[in-house]
């Protein structure tokens, strides 16, 4: 079979990563112009990772300074005192012991014991390239937070709060966009090639209604705005992207690498799809 391949021009290549294939949308195109530039299944990621971070980090630094001090946006800020306002008045056992629960399987501990637990199942699977995903995700989100925290500086909500008050910022909420990380990287892993588009919605849903709870519960005990929660899911979307993109570009170039007097870049990234043309007979 190789030696008919290696005939043909071409190697087989045998996934050994979730990420070995293919994906839709823009993801490979920007992981092969990231392995065009570097060459390296190293600094592929490295380049996207960077490249991510600060794009995301400006993007997020100008939401959070219109957010705290844009005067068109004096409504929102009203919303959100009005939300924290309501709910540290209609507190009760119940929902503090929710509140507790969700938020601590936030903190940064348990999501520190949950990625490494991911790393522990993936590596004794031997699927070296995929344990980049938690890593790089969690990583991004991380350095995101701290950049965008320190140079928003918004105050949290002044109302009572429940448990320890960090020593950061209200914004971005670290704890939303950790949660999708985290949660979503399994689900990714678990079924980024399905066929069935239900088999993969499915598991996105638990993912949304835990993301929702620790939203909630960082609200309810008066550690966030509701628009710090909004902006730590879009935080923690696009550090999973990112990651995403960059374990694709590391799996490009090692594909490449391996096989480089067989195989080229559009062996592997499947080139822009043209429609057939029809012969109308004469």
């Amino acid at each position: 079979m190789r030696e008919e391949a290696r005939r043909s021009g071409k190697v087989p290549l045998t996934p050994r990563s979730a990420f070995d294939r293919p994906l839709p949308g823009p993801i490979d195109d920007v992981a092969a112009r990231a392995v065009m530039r570097t060459h390296s299944p190293v600094w592929a990621p490295v380049l996207v990772a960077a490249v991510g971070l600060v794009s995301m980090s400006a993007v997020l630094i100008v939401i959070g300074e219109a957010i705290t001090h844009l005067g068109l946006l004096a409504g929102l800020r009203s919303a959100d005192d009005h939300v924290n306002a309501t709910l540290a008045a209609h507190r009760t056992g119940p929902w503090n012991s929710f509140s507790t629960f969700w938020s601590h399987s936030a903190e940064t501990l348990p999501i520190i014991i949950g990625g490494l637990l991911i790393e522990i199942v993936l590596a004794a699977r031997k699927r070296w390239r995929d344990m980049l995903l938690v890593v790089i995700g969690l990583a991004l989100e991380l350095a995101t937070f701290l950049i965008v925290n320190e140079i928003v500086r918004r105050a949290r909500p002044s109302v009572e709060k429940l448990g320890i008050v960090p020593t950061t910022f209200s914004f971005p909420s670290g704890h939303t966009a950790a949660t999708i990380v985290l949660y979503g990287s399994i689900v990714l892993l678990l079924t980024v090639h399905l066929r069935s588009r239900s088999a993969r919605a499915l598991p996105w849903v638990l993912v949304l209604l835990v993301t929702i709870a620790v939203g909630y519960a960082r609200v309810y005990r008066g550690m966030h705005h509701v628009s710090d929660v909004v902006t730590g899911a879009i935080m923690g979307i696009g550090a999973l992207l990112i990651a995403v993109t960059a374990t694709r570009a590391s799996s490009l170039a090692a594909q490449v690498a391996e096989s480089a007097d067989e195989i080229t870049l559009d062996d592997v990234v499947p080139p822009t799809r043209v429609a057939p043309t029809v012969e109308v007979p004469a």
